[in-house]
C-alpha cells in the first residue's frame, strides 16, 4: 500500500518534524557521528625552499561515538544497552526517541554489532565516519563495504544535494552554490544553530 505521504516528492516546505527517514525504511535507522581528534601535521621544507605540510595520518583517531534513533521500528539496541550497563555509553530517553553517546572502545564495538544486522546506518559525510572506524579497525572494512553495498548507509550530505538539484537550487541567488555542511543543512530546516559548539580549543 503506498502511503499519501509519498504520492508527491516534496508536500511540504521546511520546516517539518513528520515523516523522515524512520518511516520509510522498515528496519531500524539509527544516526551516527564520530568525534575525533584533530590531524596532527607536520611541515618540511622542498629543495626549492618552500614549505610543505602533510597529515601524519590518514585519518584522525576516534574520541567518542554518538547515536540516535527514533520511532517503535528503532528501539535501543542491545549492544548499546550492555554499553550503558558497563559504563561505556550514557543513554538519553525520551518519549519515541533515545540519544546515545559512547566511549571509544564500545564506539567500535557498537559499530561492529550494527553493521551485522539489517539496521540503516545514516551520517552526514558518512565516508569520513566510516573512514574514521575502519582506520582504527580493519576488521570492520569488509562489514562496511557490504553495507553499502546493501543501501545500508544513508549519507545526508549526498541527499541534500540531490534534493538541491531535483529543485533546481543548486545556485543560489547570485550564482553561489549553497552550502552543504551539516550547520547549514540543519538550519536550513528550522532546527537550531549550533555552530557555536564547534569551536573551541579543544575542537
Amino acid at each position: 500500500m503506498q502511503h499519501q505521504y509519498l504520492t508527491h516528492p516534496f508536500p511540504v516546505t521546511p520546516p517539518f518534524y513528520g515523516y523522515g527517514a524512520a518511516d520509510l525504511f522498515d528496519r531500524p535507522v539509527i544516526g551516527f557521528d564520530t568525534e575525533t581528534y584533530a590531524l596532527p601535521e607536520k611541515t618540511f621544507k622542498t629543495d626549492s625552499g618552500r614549505k610543505k605540510m602533510y597529515f601524519v595520518r590518514k585519518a584522525p583517531r576516534l574520541v567518542c561515538g554518538s547515536w540516535a534513533g527514533r520511532g517503535v521500528k528503532t528501539p535501543i539496541p542491545d549492544v548499546l544497552l550492555q554499553a550503558e550497563m558497563e559504563g561505556g555509553a550514557i543513554i538519553q530517553r525520551q518519549t519515541s526517541s533515545w540519544q546515545a553517546l559512547t566511549d571509544r572502545p564500545w564506539t567500535f564495538k557498537v559499530a561492529e554489532a550494527l553493521l551485522e544486522t539489517d539496521t540503516v546506518l545514516v551520517a552526514h559525510v558518512a565516508p569520513f565516519d566510516l573512514g574514521v572506524l575502519c582506520a582504527e579497525r580493519p576488521s570492520l572494512i569488509g562489514p562496511v563495504f557490504k553495507a553499502l553495498q546493501d543501501g545500508r548507509v544513508v549519507d545526508t550530505r549526498i541527499r541534500e544535494m540531490l534534493v538541491k538539484i531535483a529543485l533546481g537550487e543548486l545556485r543560489e541567488a547570485g550564482g553561489r552554490s549553497p552550502r552543504f555542511d551539516l550547520n547549514s543543512v540543519s538550519t536550513s530546516y528550522g532546527l537550531l544553530d549550533r555552530s557555536a559548539e564547534k569551536k573551541g580549543e579543544d575542537i
